[in-house]
């Protein structure tokens, strides 16, 4: 006959593993979120030459007419170019929870043509319009929902649970068109 079992301590050691278990997985996810990079810093380079740029002591070259983009953890982050000896300071607000990352953008020395080009797909009623990012402007956080990289592409469709969507991205302006492929303008 086995032995005799009290349902009040099985209650109670479920209850216990179940809340360990909870909290080891919220805690895996909130170490997660802390260590991982949250924000990310989009620099171009519009002059004819090679720049070195340095991001918080990460050392890298940027050719001629292009860009790339860095992750970076919240707080203030010290941008350096050595051809230019340009330094600037970017802010990027704490994440958390309810709080996703930024995106950032350091224009070496103010001399790209940039903008931030919406494209909407569907039926959207409140759509931003198209802003131009001034010369003066050589580093900016820029508005929630701005995401991809420097030109990138459009896609040719989406899909959504609502009746459309907006996408917005970060593209160079030639005269009174955008580089962004997929882009009317």
């Amino acid at each position: 006959m086995p032995p005799p079992t009290n349902p009040l301590r099985r209650l109670g050691i479920l209850f216990g593993v179940t809340v360990l278990a909870i909290a080891a997985i919220g805690g895996g996810v909130y170490i997660h979120h802390r260590i991982t990079p949250q924000h990310r810093i989009l620099i171009d380079n519009a002059h004819e030459f090679v720049v070195d740029v340095e991001v918080d002591g990460d050392r890298f070259t940027i050719g001629p007419r292009s860009s790339t983009s860095v992750t970076v953890h919240d707080g203030a982050h010290t941008i350096h170019t050595s051809q230019l000896n340009e330094t600037i300071t970017l802010d990027l607000p704490a994440t958390g929870w309810s709080t996703a990352g930024r995106t950032a953008l350091y224009n070496i020395g103010g001399r790209g043509e940039l903008a931030i080009v919406t494209m909407v797909y569907g039926s959207v009623f409140d759509a931003p319009p198209t802003a131009f990012i001034g010369h003066e402007a050589k580093a900016v956080v820029l508005p929630l929902g701005v995401g991809g990289e420097i030109d990138e592409a459009f896609p040719a469709q989406v899909t959504s649970k609502r009746g459309g969507a907006v996408i917005r991205r970060v593209c160079h302006v030639d005269g009174e068109r955008f580089k962004c492929p997929g882009s009317d303008g």
